[in-house]
């Protein structure tokens, strides 16, 4: 037998191995409330902005998750999950809210009343042997004439 079919029948096998694991019937549901913002006076979109304003400043906050090791104690009130892949990690669950309460800290801080041009993302970096999931939340922080 040639290299090029031993090849092709090494890759077959080595396709396969893949484990499959049962799941549950899902539905996911994702979006971004601005209303906490709106009832702060403060104006949030994803959209450019079309009135007259002041530019105060770019902003990108990202939020990384608590990771620790299995077994032991996470903060308080904080709800974690086993990581996906090695589980001997506990991974802190993010909330998108919590991100984009972080930028309107930000916007504030900046003297703004506005952060448009707004996106949030998902991120990942690598934690040792791991995979970390974050947030990412950009936008350009304004104050409305």
């Amino acid at each position: 037998m040639g290299r090029l079919p031993v090849i092709l029948l090494l890759s077959v096998i080595i396709a396969s191995c893949g484990t499959i694991s049962p799941m549950e019937k899902s539905t996911s549901v994702t979006g971004m409330d601005f209303r906490p913002f709106t009832e702060r006076g403060f104006f949030m979109t994803p959209e450019k902005y079309a009135g007259d304003y002041e530019p105060k400043g770019l902003i990108y906050v990202t939020l990384w998750p608590h990771v620790l090791k299995a077994g032991e104690p996470g903060l308080p009130g904080t709800a974690y999950k086993r990581h996906s892949i090695n589980r001997n990690w506990n991974i802190e669950e993010l909330e998108l809210e919590e991100a984009l309460e972080e930028a309107y800290q930000v916007a504030i801080q900046m003297d703004a009343d506005a952060l448009v041009d707004m996106t949030a993302i998902p991120v990942s970096r690598r934690n040792g042997g791991i995979e970390v999931e974050g947030i990412e939340v950009s936008g350009f922080a304004i104050k409305r004439k």
